[in-house]
């Protein structure tokens, strides 16, 4: 079974590969919004949660809002 998965996985890394290698249109989708520059950054943080909502994870979430507020201005 895993041989035959490995090779499926295997045998459609070209397909993959080819669909992602094509460049998007460069021109905006709606000329009715403001796109920004194209050199401004844009920082995020991505994190998952289970949701047990114990004192931890709101802990996390003001530690990650302090420094948001340090480092970003808000």
């Amino acid at each position: 079974m895993k041989k035959t998965l490995l090779a499926l996985a295997l045998a459609s890394l070209p397909a993959v590969s080819a669909a992602m290698s094509d460049s998007p249109d460069s021109s905006p989708v709606d000329e009715t919004v403001e796109y920004p520059a194209a050199d401004t950054v844009v920082r995020f943080i991505a994190i998952g949660d289970s949701g047990t909502g114990k004192d931890g994870q709101y802990k996390v979430a003001a530690a990650l809002e302090a420094v948001c507020a340090a480092r970003c201005g808000g």
